[in-house]
């Protein structure tokens, strides 16, 4: 199982707006989604693979960073999209990783938010730290048959 773990495009704080969960993707961060959609497109083209389901935290920013990835990979996300609250901010990470290890999807990706994509990343790879910045895209392979730890494969982020 490939497990690609995507914190949301750059949405910044605006005091006009209702609540947290509202806020919109920055123009920047519409970009800089596109451009790491692009990379993992090109991933997952060198190894012949596609996305076969994608997961989204249910707040605007990461919608919209899921509607353009799936967008920008046409023919290399193959799955469904669904929408699910073990991936909101404040989720448990152990909780979360369990029920998506259950689902046995062979390539998922995951949107959501800090701190829980890293809390998410550090459950899987605990001996690795990760800073996440928006829009960053780690990929780890969960394989128990070949190894009894999750492995990073790669980690993408905006430049």
């Amino acid at each position: 199982m490939n497990i690609y773990i995507m914190r949301h495009g750059d949405a910044p704080f605006q005091t006009d707006q209702d609540g947290h969960g509202e806020r919109r993707l920055s123009a920047l961060g519409s970009s800089d989604v596109a451009d790491m959609a692009r990379l993992l497109k090109e991933h997952l083209s060198q190894s012949q693979q596609a996305i076969d389901a994608v997961m989204v935290s249910p707040l605007t920013r990461a919608q919209e960073t899921a509607d353009i990835v799936v967008r920008v990979l046409a023919e290399q996300f193959i799955g469904e999209l669904s929408t699910d609250d073990c991936l909101l901010p404040e989720a448990n990470p152990e909780f979360s990783a369990l029920y998506i290890e259950a689902l046995a999807h062979k390539n998922i990706l995951l949107v959501t938010h800090m701190p829980f994509v890293a809390n998410l990343f550090n459950y899987w790879v605990p001996e690795q730290r990760q800073y996440f910045a928006t829009s960053s895209i780690a990929a780890i392979s969960i394989e128990p048959q070949v190894t009894d730890k999750p492995l990073l494969k790669a980690f993408f982020q905006p430049k």
